[in-house]
């Protein structure tokens, strides 16, 4: 069992924490570009097989976790929060899963058209953390 301190809200589910990822990814840079919220909406109605808004409200939920762990655990209680995260997505889904998630990061951090070298380090490290490796 992860110690998620705090803990997530109530009714979040592991495709949340895809959204926590992929946002993680995005904000990595320290801004959120609207392509890059555009690509995550879209990420997300493909994941939960739901409409644009309900994939709108997903993000929203993943996005006040993010605040409420940045709030009370600072930059590092943040970081912290991402590899439980990550590791609970990889307790959860397959190695196809996963690359699928790593491919929409990519996507996600190429959506601005560039990657910022705290994007790509977030991959990285998400990408070894799961035993993947970013293909070129």
């Amino acid at each position: 069992m992860l110690d998620f301190n705090p803990p997530p809200p109530e009714g979040w589910t592991p495709l949340h924490s895809v959204a926590y990822l992929l946002l993680g990814v995005a904000l990595s840079d320290e801004r959120l570009d609207e392509k890059e919220a555009e690509r995550i909406v879209d990420v997300m109605a493909r994941y939960q097989h739901v409409d644009r808004e309900a994939a709108m409200a997903s993000l929203a939920l993943a996005h006040a976790y993010l605040m409420v762990v940045a709030a009370t655990g600072g930059r590092q209680g943040y970081l912290d929060s991402i590899v439980r995260h990550a590791a609970l997505l990889a307790n959860r889904y397959g190695r196809e899963m996963l690359s699928a998630v790593l491919s929409d990061m990519v996507a996600i951090a190429l959506a601005d058209d560039e990657v910022s070298e705290a994007e790509m380090a977030f991959i990285l490290s998400t990408a070894r953390a799961w035993g993947l490796e970013i293909e070129a």
